[in-house]
């Protein structure tokens, strides 16, 4: 099943609702590594959430968010 984004990030990434979110593969799959890993109380959930906030800064890099939606995400996952 993909990774289904959680509803408050696509609330804050949504701008015109006629235009889909699309987010950097790795990304999402950090995204859903790091939510796997607190759902589970991976003993390396530390480290998943260093993967995060690098793709998240990657993210930024490239363009593909802005400062307040990188912000946004981080403290959505209390990183």
């Amino acid at each position: 099943m993909p990774y289904q984004i959680p509803q408050e990030i696509l609330d804050e990434l949504l701008i015109d609702p006629d235009i889909p979110v699309v987010l950097p593969k790795y990304l999402l799959a950090d995204m859903e590594a790091y939510e796997e890993g607190r759902r589970t109380d991976s003993s390396v959930v530390d480290c998943l959430a260093d993967e995060l906030s690098a793709s998240l800064h990657m993210a930024v890099e490239e363009h593909c968010l802005t400062d307040t939606e990188e912000r946004f995400i981080r403290e959505y996952y209390k990183l």
